[in-house]
């Protein structure tokens, strides 16, 4: 009995440092990822409205590049900015969540500029939603 009280202990503890791991194991940075696709906002809304089974294998969780004009910019209820992105449906948009983790410049940006945003494809809710982008290139 002695020896089964040992090893709860000994599976407790474990489980205990694998979960401290976890919590404080750093955010991946996703400006230093490659991008699997690179896309326009209207390519990759026509993908999940075309097969969206299909789209979701292709690019749901994977690190995307994507390129549209910005329809407006909006700040979160969490602080983090939120970026549409025009699709050229006036009924869904592609909805870039700006990383939390990355500093950002949005001087000069505004709606109807272009913009080149990185990151992670959420999949499809009304909107496309890509997570966690940084700003690759702005005109």
């Amino acid at each position: 009995m002695k020896k089964f009280f040992v090893f709860i202990l000994i599976v407790l503890l474990a489980g205990m440092g694998v979960g401290y791991y976890m919590w404080n194991k750093p955010h991946s940075d996703i400006e230093s990822q490659s991008a699997t696709s690179k896309l326009s906002a209207t390519e990759l809304f026509k993908a999940y409205g075309t097969n969206e089974t299909f789209a979701n294998d292709k690019y749901l969780g994977k690190v995307l590049l994507i390129t549209g004009k910005i329809m407006s910019m909006e700040k979160a209820n969490d602080g983090t900015t939120n970026i549409l992105l025009d699709t050229g449906d006036p009924m869904s948009t592609i909805m870039c969540q700006l990383d939390k983790y990355a500093k950002h410049d949005l001087g000069g940006l505004s709606a109807g500029s272009q913009v080149t945003l990185k990151g992670i494809c959420s999949g499809f809710n009304g909107d496309v939603v890509i997570d966690r982008c940084v700003i690759q290139d702005r005109k």
